[in-house]
């Protein structure tokens, strides 16, 4: 319909069967059209897969065993810590380290260029 303005406003097509395609009918037809053979609903997951597991082995996997290792004996210069399964020690690594000038001297330095 045009109206005083000139603008067209209501403006619908409708199909030459006379039938205008209801909104289930069409999201019907969309749904077809989007499939493809070899393509399902894991595909996605399957492309992100390699991605996942490069992020695990190059950060999250060697964050955890630092962290699990700062709490053991671990000296692989040392042949006895071997023999031992690398005894676990606790907090007692990290009390030492607060006992410790020199560590307070690097963290001091590393502070200045932050």
């Amino acid at each position: 319909m045009i109206s005083s303005d000139n603008r067209i406003s209501n403006f619908r097509i409708i199909p030459r069967s006379g039938r205008h395609k209801g909104p289930e009918r069409m999201r019907a037809e969309a749904k077809r059209s989007r499939q493809h053979p070899g393509y399902g609903r894991w595909t996605p997951f399957w492309f992100l897969a390699p991605a996942v597991l490069a992020l695990l082995a190059i950060g999250i996997y060697p964050s955890i065993f630092a962290i699990l290792t700062s709490f053991r004996r671990y000296n692989i210069a040392r042949r006895q810590d071997m023999l031992d399964g690398y005894p676990f020690l606790g907090f007692a690594n990290y009390a030492r380290i607060l006992d410790d000038q020199t560590f307070w001297d690097s963290l001091l330095l590393t502070g200045r260029f932050f």
